[in-house]
C-alpha cells in the first residue's frame, strides 16, 4: 500500500473514533447528571426523625450547634420546675444544668457570670463554685450578665452583674459564685423564675409574683419605679389570681391560673399588649387573645436527674411539697387547671355539691346561692321568685301578683276582678276582690278603680 493510501486511512479511522467520542459525549453527560442528581437528593433525605446534622436530640429538645435550645414550643417556660429549663443563654455565655444537678457555664465572664469565681473567659463548659451545702439547682435563668437558678429546697441563688440589685442579695456588689437572694417571703419558695437584662421575677409557691433589680420602667410591677435590691411582690395580678409562668426583657408577662395574661413594664412599642403605649407600673391584663383563646402553660416538671413529677389533674390540686397525691377539691370549690396549688371557692349564684370538681353548678332558675362556696342551691322562699340561673337571691313577688310554692320561676298575676297592693304575697286570697263600686278590668292589677259617673 502507498504511502498516501496509508494517510487517507488513518484519517478515516481518526474521523470514526471521533464520531463515536462525540456520540458518547452527548449521551453520557445527561446520564450521568441525573445520576449524581439523584444521588444529592437521597442523600438531603433525612429518614424517619433524624435530625439535622447540625443539631443533637436532649431530652432538652433540639439544640443547634451554636448552643440555641429550640424551647419555643407552646406550653415551655424557661426557669420553671414545672418544666423543661436546664439550659440558658445569656449576652455571649451560656449555663446549663448537669445530670448531677450541678451547674456549668462557658463563654464571656466580664461580670463574674460564669459563677466560677473569676471573671476569666471560659472557651468549655465549667463548673460553677458551691450553690451551698447539699443544694443543687432544679432551673435556671440567664439576664444580660445575671443567672439566678431555684435550688432544691426552693430557695434562689443569682451571680453575675448586680448594678441595680439583680441578684436579689440586698446589695449592688458583683458576685462572682452562687449568692443567695434575701428571703422570698415567710414560708415562701420559688416555683418559676425569669431574668430580665437587668431585673428578676420569680413565681412563689402561692401564685404570686416576687420581683427584683431595676425598675426604671416599672417592670418589677410594684406601683413605683425604685430600684428594689431584695424580692418585692409585685402589686395584685387581679382579684383572685395566681400566676402560672412568667416572662421578663424590660418589660415583664405572665400567664394566669385563668390562662390570661397580664404585662407591665416598658410599652413603647406595645409589648404588654393592652393596646396602648403607655408604661404599666402594677400588673396589667392584655387585650384579648382571641375568641375563646388562652394562653398555655406545660404543666409536667422534669428534672435534671430525668426524674419527673406529674402535674396534679384539674379538680384537684397539692399545696404542699414532697407530696404522693393530690388534694381533690372539696365540695363548693374547683380546680380548673392542672398544676394547682389551690383550690377556688365556688362565686355566689354558683355551687358545688361534690369533690374533685373542676367548675361549680350555677344555681338552677328557682334558686340561690347568696354566699362563697356553697355545696347546694336555696329554693326561692313563697312570695319570691327567680326565672334566671346563676342568681344570688330571689325576686319578691310584684304588686298583683303572688307566689304560692317554694322554688318558683314565676310568679302569678290576680284574677280579673282582683287587686293586690303588696309585694311578697305568697297566696291567692292576698288577691282582693274589688270593692262595690270599683271594678278591675285586667289581672295582674296593684289597685281597683272607682265606677265612673253613670254606672255602678
Amino acid at each position: 500500500m502507498s504511502v498516501i493510501e496509508l494517510f487517507m486511512a488513518s484519517i478515516t479511522n481518526s474521523k470514526r473514533l471521533l464520531s463515536y467520542f462525540l456520540v458518547i459525549l452527548f449521551i453520557g453527560i445527561p446520564v450521568l447528571g441525573l445520576i449524581t442528581s439523584d444521588f444529592n437528593e437521597s442523600s438531603e433525605e433525612l429518614p424517619g426523625e433524624q435530625m439535622p446534622k447540625n443539631t443533637y436530640e436532649s431530652n432538652l429538645g433540639a439544640v443547634d450547634n451554636l448552643g440555641e435550645t429550640y424551647l419555643n414550643v407552646a406550653g415551655f417556660q424557661e426557669g420553671s420546675v414545672q418544666t423543661y429549663s436546664a439550659i440558658s443563654t445569656g449576652d455571649y455565655y451560656t449555663c446549663a444544668i448537669l445530670d448531677d444537678a450541678s451547674v456549668a457555664c462557658w463563654g464571656y465572664n466580664n461580670k463574674g457570670q460564669l459563677g466560677d469565681g473569676t471573671t476569666t473567659q471560659r472557651n468549655t463548659p465549667t463548673q460553677t463554685s458551691s450553690l451551698g451545702t447539699d443544694r443543687t439547682a432544679v432551673a435556671i435563668t440567664t439576664g444580660d450578665y445575671h443567672i439566678c437558678a431555684i435550688l432544691d429546697d426552693g430557695s434562689v441563688a443569682c451571680w453575675g452583674q448586680n448594678t441595680y440589685g439583680q441578684l436579689g442579695d440586698g446589695t449592688t456588689t458583683q458576685r462572682n459564685t452562687p449568692t443567695q437572694t434575701s428571703s422570698l417571703g415567710t414560708d415562701r419558695t420559688a416555683i418559676a423564675i425569669s431574668a430580665g437584662r437587668e431585673h428578676t421575677c420569680a413565681i412563689l409557691d402561692d401564685g404570686s409574683v416576687a420581683c427584683w433589680g431595676y425598675n426604671n420602667k416599672g417592670q418589677l410591677g410594684d406601683g413605683t419605679t425604685t430600684d428594689r435590691l431584695t424580692p418585692t411582690q409585685t402589686s395584685s395580678l387581679g382579684t383572685d389570681r395566681t400566676a402560672v409562668a412568667i416572662g421578663v426583657r424590660e418589660h415583664t408577662c405572665a400567664i394566669l391560673d385563668d390562662a390570661s395574661v397580664a404585662c407591665w413594664g416598658s410599652n413603647g412599642y406595645g409589648q404588654l399588649g393592652d393596646g396602648t403605649n403607655t408604661q404599666r407600673n402594677t400588673p396589667t391584663q392584655t387585650s384579648s387573645l382571641g375568641t375563646d383563646r388562652t394562653a398555655v402553660v406545660s404543666t409536667t416538671y422534669h428534672a435534671p436527674t430525668g426524674i419527673s413529677q406529674t402535674a396534679c389533674a384539674a379538680g384537684t390540686y397539692q399545696p404542699d411539697t414532697g407530696q404522693t397525691s393530690c388534694d381533690d377539691a372539696s365540695a363548693g370549690n374547683y380546680v380548673a387547671l392542672t398544676g394547682q396549688t389551690t383550690q377556688t371557692e365556688c362565686a355566689t349564684g354558683t355551687y358545688q355539691a361534690s369533690t374533685g370538681q373542676s367548675a361549680c353548678t350555677d344555681a338552677s332558675a328557682g334558686y340561690y346561692v347568696d354566699s362563697t362556696a356553697q355545696t347546694a342551691q336555696t329554693a326561692c322562699a313563697t312570695g319570691t321568685y327567680q326565672a334566671s340561673t346563676g342568681q344570688s337571691s330571689c325576686d319578691d313577688a310584684d304588686a298583683g301578683n303572688y307566689v304560692d310554692s317554694t322554688a318558683s320561676i314565676t310568679q302569678t298575676a290576680c284574677l280579673a276582678g282582683t287587686y293586690n297592693a303588696n309585694t311578697g304575697s305568697t297566696t291567692s286570697s292576698d288577691c282582693l276582690d274589688a270593692d262595690a263600686g270599683n271594678y278591675v278590668g285586667s289581672t295582674g292589677q296593684s289597685a281597683q278603680t272607682v265606677c265612673a259617673a253613670g254606672t255602678y
